[in-house]
């Protein structure tokens, strides 16, 4: 060998040496910078879930204090409690306990024993478990702490019932299960699973886990003395996890926790990239350094592959794509071949969480799984899953294609009912899609407006609805107008109207209903129902029940002192229903304005199935109980079940305008219309019509036996002012 030779060999492997010592510095260096920055952003993801599930709690134990005060302040419930009436107290724990919040309700002596046991199965006068009784009853206000009853957490608060001294607790309580741990991870991206202190703390009461990984978190979790603090690692099966510990009650140093965990795959995944992108370099690197210290001659190689994007890891839980994956593969696709059409489609399965709630985890679990599979076994789409039970699917529009070729391969893949252990599951469906570019050339807006048509569907199985430009259009008047009406209750600037109720037989007048009106600058007359859409959909229902409830209480008090004893009927949100506030606001309102409680009837809307015409029973009859009559609207409309309806404590049925003024032409509505009066009268109620708009309609109510009328024939709704004139001209 040639000195010149020996020198470039000796300077080639010096260099060879040198590069690879810097590329395994800079890979190392970069990973634990990697490890570090996924490690921060964990912790950073534990803490916002922490702070998620603590608020979700308060908010729980807010809803929970409040059902416990209207009840316990009730005058029937005291006076019950005071005479110790066992069966009645029974009964009325019970019916309390069908509250979709409550899971729980006992009577506990002031020492902490068992009154009345409600649901649980402990003996009469046992010390009621898990709870602090002799510091709480130090003290008579309310009072609230987790306990473990019969293997799970619950979230309890405790009201003195007075009478008028303090004589017992009232304890409310909501279980800590499975559902809420899969709601809490769907909201916060990591696992759940709720412990209590004990011998075995580390046991998980319930979990957003499968059964195998629980058992695996409790077994690692025992073996650490005491709940740790802080982030800490943990190995389930043959997957690193991080996990964190967050107490739900630290002031009443009740040992109920949340755990919460996150995979670091799952953490690290974002970052693999980067490490790939090295690797490449540096086994590109190494052989072109060797030629251009070798000094070889000749033409270099071919040009550097492109690097591959950001890595496609599978969605955890189904195997599939997640939505980024699914965004960035699309987004790589139409830059390859070009922005050819292609259609996006989401689908919905409309009842795999009501399984999942009825059927436990591990069944729903395994029907998503026989779903995921179905779906990989076709390779003629992209698909992804983008969280709980919904599914997107992205393919190419060849030419003579439309979205319905691909509406069909979905349906065929989803629509099937899955067999598991032996039985069929009908999953339900529901799809929207956008076309692209017709709809959105980006990915990311693309999958966006396919699952905003998807949800225009959500109350129609097996439909299928196409995007359009006016989603976002009357999305964007919808948000206006909530906007709006949140400054028009603010700034006062609601109107109510009256509308007098007049008795048939005699047409003498009974009673005015509220009608509220809201005068929008731009949108003109926006009437009643529109008013109550708009805040039941957003956190205006309380307000705007508020201030129904005080003005046509206030209208009530000022006939009242002018000598027209006359009854008000006062129209609520439905949603305000769900919430024992209500209670309170009508019985303030009642005595601020000093009317007996029959000088108001509330109405309320009926719903078809599956939509409750009361979300909680509990309010409505507590209610009643105030001495308001109740009266259900939409009947001809919104129809519920007969049963239902008879269970409630009602007094009057209206039946709705849509089928009175069509009356007498239509046979059709002429015989619904009877039906209601017959039904509110072999009930015990009365029947009360709207839309009486002509005389000819007025004596065929009359000639049906209905009891009431309302409508324009009588008087259209009016302001206060112009409704004292028109009673001025009737002498009334």
């Amino acid at each position: 060998m040639s000195p010149v030779r020996a020198i470039r060999v000796r300077l080639v492997l010096l260099f060879v040496l040198l590069l690879a010592g810097l590329l395994v510095v800079t890979l190392y260096t970069v990973q634990q910078a990697n490890q570090e920055q996924a490690r921060a952003q964990a912790a950073q993801r534990f803490r916002l879930a922490g702070q998620i599930i603590v608020q979700d709690q308060a908010q729980r134990l807010s809803r929970l204090r409040q059902a416990a005060e209207a009840l316990a302040r009730g005058a029937a419930f005291r006076r019950v409690v005071a005479s110790a009436d066992q069966d009645v107290m029974e009964e009325l724990l019970a019916r309390a306990a069908t509250h979709p919040q409550i899971d729980l309700a006992v009577l506990l002596s002031l020492d902490g024993r068992l009154l009345v046991r409600g649901r649980i199965p402990h003996a009469l006068g046992q010390s009621f478990p898990g709870l602090p009784m002799p510091r709480v009853t130090q003290d008579p206000d309310p009072a609230s702490a987790y306990a473990r009853i019969d293997g799970q957490v619950h979230q309890l608060v405790l009201v003195p019932v007075m009478a008028p001294r303090p004589v017992a607790w009232l304890v409310l309580g909501k279980v800590l299960d499975d559902a809420l741990a899969l709601e809490y991870r769907d909201r916060t991206g990591t696992d759940v699973s709720f412990t209590h202190s004990g011998e075995a703390w580390s046991l998980p009461l319930a979990s957003s886990m499968p059964s195998a990984r629980r058992r695996e978190l409790a077994a690692g979790l025992a073996r650490m003395p005491g709940a740790p603090t802080g982030m800490h690692g943990l190995r389930l099966g043959d997957s690193a996890y991080w996990f964190e510990v967050h107490m739900l009650d630290v002031a009443a140093r009740q040992q109920a926790a949340a755990v919460l965990t996150f995979a670091r795959d799952a953490a690290m995944a974002p970052y693999g990239g980067l490490r790939d992108r090295l690797l490449v370099l540096a086994a590109v690197a190494l052989p072109l350094g060797v030629l251009a210290v070798g000094l070889v001659p000749g033409r270099m190689g071919p040009s550097l592959p492109t690097l591959p994007t950001d890595p496609e890891g599978p969605e955890r839980e189904t195997g599939l794509l997640d939505r980024d994956a699914l965004v960035r593969r699309v987004e790589a696709e139409r830059a390859a071949f070009g922005a050819k059409r292609a259609v996006m489609l989401v689908a919905g399965l409309t009842r795999l969480s009501t399984l999942r709630v009825r059927l436990g985890w591990d069944t729903a679990h395994a029907l998503l799984q026989v779903v995921a599979q179905r779906i990989q076994g076709r390779r003629d789409w992209q698909a992804a899953s983008l969280g709980g039970e919904r599914f997107a699917f992205y393919a190419p529009l060849a030419e003579g294609m439309d979205r319905d070729d691909w509406e069909v391969r979905v349906r065929a893949v989803l629509e099937v009912p899955v067999e598991w252990q032996g039985l069929h599951y009908d999953l339900g469906l529901r799809l929207g899609s956008a076309v692209a570019p017709d709809d959105g050339e980006q990915a990311a807006l693309l999958l966006y407006r396919a699952e905003q048509a998807m949800q225009r569907g959500t109350h129609t199985l097996g439909e299928h609805v196409v995007w359009q430009a006016a989603f976002e259009t009357e999305a964007r008047h919808y948000l206006a107008l909530q906007r709006d009406l949140r400054e028009a209750l603010d700034a006062g600037l609601l109107v109510a109207t009256y509308q007098p109720r007049a008795c048939l037989r005699d047409g003498r007048i009974q009673a005015c209903a509220l009608r509220v009106l809201w005068r929008h600058p731009v949108h003109g007359c926006i009437p009643t129902h529109t008013l109550f859409q708009l805040a039941e959909q957003s956190t205006l229902v309380d307000p705007l029940a508020r201030w129904c409830i005080d003005t046509g209480a206030a209208q009530a008090a000022v006939w009242h002192a002018a000598g027209r004893a006359w009854g008000m009927a006062v129209p609520l949100p439905a949603r305000s229903l769900e919430n024992h506030v209500v209670v309170e606001y009508i019985a303030n309102a009642l005595t601020r304005h000093g009317l007996a409680a029959p000088a108001l009837t509330l109405e309320i809307r009926a719903h078809a199935p599956p939509h409750d015409v009361a979300t909680d029973p509990g309010v409505v009859s507590a209610v009643a109980d105030l001495g308001v009559e109740l009266c259900v609207v939409g009947f001809g409309t919104d129809l519920p079940g007969l049963g239902q309806l008879a269970r409630l404590p009602l007094r009057a049925l209206r039946i709705e305008r849509e089928h009175v003024s069509r009356l007498p032409a239509s046979a059709r509505d002429a015989a619904l219309v009877r039906a209601g009066i017959a039904l509110a009268h072999n009930l015990g109620w009365s029947a009360l019509a709207d839309g009486v708009d002509t005389p000819e309609i007025w004596q065929c109510l009359a000639a049906w036996g209905c009891d009431q009328a309302q409508g324009d024939y009588l008087c259209p709704p009016l302001e206060g002012a112009a409704l004292d004139a028109w009673l001025a001209t009737r002498g009334a």
